[in-house]
């Protein structure tokens, strides 16, 4: 995966002569500070180590690697008379990171850390230079967020910046892949970028973007859809690559015929110090003065469970790492509160209580003032209610055996006085395309209209909702009266708004025995339960099944 081809030549050439403009043109973000500083290292040796870092460092996906490829760089250029070391290797490419993020208008507590320094700057050189990429990560690397970050900052003339001012406009063009896309579908995409890019001009200069979103489900179609990518990103002479920005995101790499085509970047796992990082970003201020000194066992439980505890890969992941940070943060550190949390953002296995007792007692223990903590197992129901009464929880997943799971949620939800729609997965593989249309526009107006959706065995659909799963809305209005909007990728290359009510909830009915199977970047954005009839009954209808069970024992 680290072979240098003649493609990898002609990316850091025209990036070292971007670097090199760019440098020496770019207007601070704030008065008084001097970007790049004066003296050694100089503009263009900057511009070298950022071309080269691009090229080869980011797609590294171990931060050994990534040391290594340093010190090795740092050696070659000593040798050419540039005294660049390791830890100026990494400092020029650290502060180029900054000075991005930090002309950007960010949401509240956004973690600004390597993986989301990272992932700004290379897409937004990417999409300038019209050199396509390919950003693989694990769930919750900031993948999306970056994208986001840049279209909404990247404005041309509106922008807020003086330096992105003088930039063209970003213009998306997502393509949402799933186990639906076709080849015909991606090129319509490419199409319509195109066409819009014939409307830039000096003035209004503008860039169409080709978005791939989770690219790497495409390949799970039966149609094999990616094999157009080949002629798309390096078309025929006389052209010198597409006339588009193109960026596809994935969870995981492309098979090289296609990586090779574009810059690669692999972020690593996050590592110890990414994870308190984050948090400390995560988590108010308040809480952090007071209750800091615990992010970093926190962390580290995490991590040690992540790698040790799970008995499925990937079941949890950094997504549910930071829902539980950001649910903390609402309230103050009590061994009760983060029990509650764990309960929510860890939940979903047979042996729930055992494992938090196990990687996260000492969490516990420190919020206990060192005492021993008895870790008491939470009713899946109150759980369940505790998440359909929260407007800001994430969407619900609940494990069990999906012919009772359906039933038991409609009637929990009925009690509550909520008329959920039911929507359940066809088996038939010819009401593919039809019943895939028509699920969709189904699940479309429950979004709208706030009712509660309860969905099962549509693994078909699921791809096609990720940006709703995320709840990473586009907030659209003024503070008193916002509205937000998603988009749902509806066929093979349309991708509708679509408004999303306060109101709306969604439930994911899985079976137990299809876990194993299920796709990771799926599973991280759910709150996750396990659901069984007897978590439903109270202690006298508990009692009567166990006499029954006698009963039939003694038969």
């Amino acid at each position: 995966p680290y072979n240098v081809s003649l493609r990898d030549v002609k990316r850091a050439i025209r990036l070292v002569v971007f670097f090199y403009k760019s440098l020496q043109n770019r207007p601070a973000y704030r008065n008084g500070h001097v970007y790049p500083p004066p003296g050694n290292p100089t503009i263009l040796t900057r511009s070298y180590v950022l071309a080269l870092s691009i090229c080869y460092h980011s797609r590294l996906y171990e931060q050994d690697l990534r040391r290594q490829y340093r010190y090795e760089m740092g050696q070659i250029l000593h040798n050419h008379k540039a005294f660049v070391g390791e830890n100026m290797i990494a400092k020029i490419i650290r502060e180029e990171q900054e000075d991005y993020i930090k002309r950007m208008r960010c949401p509240p507590n956004t973690a600004y850390n390597e993986a989301l320094l990272e992932n700004v700057l290379v897409m937004i050189v990417c999409i300038l230079t019209r050199i396509p990429l390919f950003l693989i990560g694990a769930p919750g690397s900031s993948k999306s967020l970056s994208i986001r970050l840049i279209s909404s900052n990247l404005r041309g003339t509106d922008s807020y910046d003086k330096y992105f001012r003088e930039l063209p406009q970003i213009n998306l063009i997502p393509h949402q892949g799933s186990s639906s896309s076709t080849s015909d579908g991606i090129i319509k995409v490419f199409d319509k970028a195109n066409r819009f890019q014939e409307t830039t001009s000096t003035q209004f200069p503008v860039i169409s973007v080709v978005l791939l979103d989770e690219v790497g489900l495409a390949e799970t179609s039966p149609y094999n859809p990616l094999n157009v990518l080949h002629s798309l990103l390096e078309p025929s002479y006389p052209a010198t690559g597409p006339t588009v920005s193109v960026i596809g995101i994935s969870n995981w790499r492309l098979d090289n015929s296609k990586s090779s085509r574009a810059l690669l970047v692999q972020r690593p796992q996050f590592d110890l110090d990414d994870l308190v990082d984050t948090a400390e970003h995560l988590l108010k201020k308040r809480v952090m003065r007071s209750q800091r000194v615990a992010l970093r066992p926190f962390a580290k439980a995490y991590l040690n469970y992540e790698k040790h505890g799970q008995s499925l890969p990937n079941f949890h992941g950094l997504r549910d790492y930071y829902a539980l940070i950001k649910r903390l943060s609402l309230c103050e550190m009590t061994p009760e509160n983060i029990q509650i949390a764990l309960a929510h953002n860890f939940g979903g296995t047979e042996n729930h209580v055992k494992l938090c007792e196990k990687y996260f007692g000492y969490v516990l223990k420190i919020f206990n003032n060192y005492r021993p903590w008895l870790y008491k197992q939470i009713p899946i129901e109150q759980l369940i209610a505790s998440n359909l009464d929260d407007s800001d929880a994430r969407h619900l997943m609940v494990i069990g055996k999906s012919d009772s799971i359906v039933n038991l949620l409609t009637y929990q939800l009925r009690m509550r006085d909520l008329d959920p729609v039911v929507i359940l997965g066809s088996q038939f593989p010819d009401d593919r395309d039809d019943y895939y249309y028509n699920v969709l526009r189904r699940i479309m107006m429950c979004v709208e209209t706030g009712r509660p959706l309860i969905l099962t065995d549509l693994e078909i659909i699921y791809g096609s909702l990720y940006n709703l799963w995320n709840q990473n809305y586009i907030a659209v209005g003024s503070e008193d009266n916002v509205k937000y909007f998603t988009r749902v990728a509806l066929g093979a290359y349309a991708n509708p708004m679509l408004y999303v009510s306060p109101n709306f909830k969604c439930i994911l009915a899985m079976d137990e025995k299809n876990m194993a199977s299920a796709d990771p970047s799926l599973l991280n954005r759910f709150e996750k339960q396990k659901l069984s009839i007897n978590d439903t009954l109270n202690d006298k209808q508990k009692l009567l099944v166990e006499n029954l069970e006698e009963s039939i024992h003694w038969i």
